[in-house]
């Protein structure tokens, strides 16, 4: 495989994934053939691990929400969790702070696990010493810890509700002027939620390699299949619960759907004209990655999907 031109930017002390490069940062052949195709786009990624562990990172987003943010602080600040859902924590509170700062724990967790995670991944590139499965997990659950925190911003402020809304249980009960709180919070959510976005679209350009209108495609085609499986698997999830689908309708598929909607289309955001100088990002079949996510996604919905009542 041979390029025309080469990106003489920073990217190129990036990953060199596949193949060879020559003295001018060309690329001189790619050692696999492609994994898949999607609409003729070929994705040299393996379909069944892409959505493996799209699954896990949503379902580890969740779950690193709910009891590592919500019944952590539940219980840290002298609450009682009453019942753990996979979607969901009841707690019975002691004071006004201990339930404002539960509420506030989720999104504030999201935020933490997804600077981390994005600051992770911006040392395992430049490295270039890790699997490639590894580099796409960090890249996805930083993305939907983002995008997830930054929705629960504008939901509360458009809608009122949620962790961060006005009803009774909500971080901003009785917070007046109202309108105020949740425009604030509304605008707040919908930067947070660009510059999240941003910040995904500018790390995966570092690893996905590939030239111009191919790599685009490319990228799109992954960020859809992830989005896609991974709410599908949050919403199978979901349905363990023992409220029925109403909860699946109100809650899990607003959540696992809406937070992360961007991923749907933001690759389109990648510069069109830009050669990399970079092979094609490569993630092969692994059985047994495959088979730990699936492990984590049922052990989570066997724990959680029908509530853990600890009173």
């Amino acid at each position: 495989m041979s390029i025309n031109s080469v990106d003489q930017g920073g990217d190129q002390g990036y990953l060199r994934l596949i193949g060879e490069t020559d003295v001018n940062g060309g690329v001189q052949n790619v050692s696999s053939s492609p994994q898949n195709k999607c609409c003729g786009t070929e994705l040299y990624v393996d379909i069944l691990t892409l959505v493996a562990v799209s699954g896990m990172s949503f379902m580890l987003t969740v779950a690193c929400h709910e009891h590592l943010g919500h019944s952590l602080a539940c219980i840290a600040l002298g609450g009682t969790a009453t019942e753990l859902g996979a979607f969901y924590v009841n707690c019975q509170y002691i004071s006004e702070l201990n339930k404002k700062t539960t509420q506030l724990a989720g999104p504030l967790v999201n935020v933490i696990l997804g600077i981390l995670c994005a600051s992770l991944l911006d040392c395992v590139v430049k490295k270039r010493a890790w699997n490639n499965a590894v580099v796409f997990f960090l890249w996805h659950f930083f993305t939907v810890n983002l995008l997830n925190a930054g929705g629960y911003l504008m939901f509360s402020g458009f809608v009122g509700i949620g962790d961060l809304g006005t009803t009774e249980n909500g971080v901003g009960y009785d917070v007046e002027p109202e309108w105020l709180y949740r425009t604030l919070l509304a605008l707040f959510g919908l930067f947070a939620y660009l510059v999240a976005v941003f910040a995904s679209v500018k790390r995966f350009d570092l690893f996905v390699g590939g030239n111009q209108n191919e790599r685009v495609r490319r990228a799109q085609w992954i960020s859809f299949i992830s989005y896609i499986s991974g709410g599908l698997v949050a919403t199978a999830t979901g349905c363990f619960n023992p409220e029925g689908m109403k909860m699946v309708l109100t809650s899990t598929v607003p959540s696992s759907f809406g937070g992360p909607a961007a991923m749907l289309s933001m690759m389109r955001c990648l510069n069109k004209e830009k050669v990399t100088g970079m092979p094609p990002f490569k993630m092969e079949r692994s059985w047994p990655l495959i088979a730990c996510c699936t492990a984590f996604v049922l052990a989570y919905a066997i724990v959680f999907g029908h509530t853990l009542v600890l009173e």
